[in-house]
């Protein structure tokens, strides 16, 4: 499996696991390689889409949230098979 194979893998599978959810493409943020347990683990940007904001605020009424969730995803090279997904506790900076 080489990168780019990861990658899609890793954001079909979030797309199909929050499918219920209302969430924006998921962006592609880091990616690496595990030696120890030979997997990629995919970090990927979830913008969960806001749907108590006031209408018009949004024409839709689906404004993204300001800041995403980073959700990393471990996929075996062996196989391609996901792992598990978990949530990237990351600090935000305001400046």
């Amino acid at each position: 499996m080489n990168v780019k194979e990861a990658v899609a893998v890793a954001r079909s599978y979030v797309s199909d696991v929050f499918s219920e959810e209302s969430l924006a493409a998921p962006t592609l943020e880091e990616v690496w390689f595990d030696d120890s347990d030979h997997s990629w683990c995919i970090t990927l940007g979830v913008r969960r889409k806001n749907l108590a904001e006031a209408p018009w605020a949004d024409p839709l009424g689906l404004k993204a949230s300001r800041f995403p969730d980073y959700k990393v995803v471990r996929i075996s090279d062996k196989d391609g098979t996901v792992q598990s997904i978990k949530n990237r506790d990351v600090a935000i900076h305001e400046g």
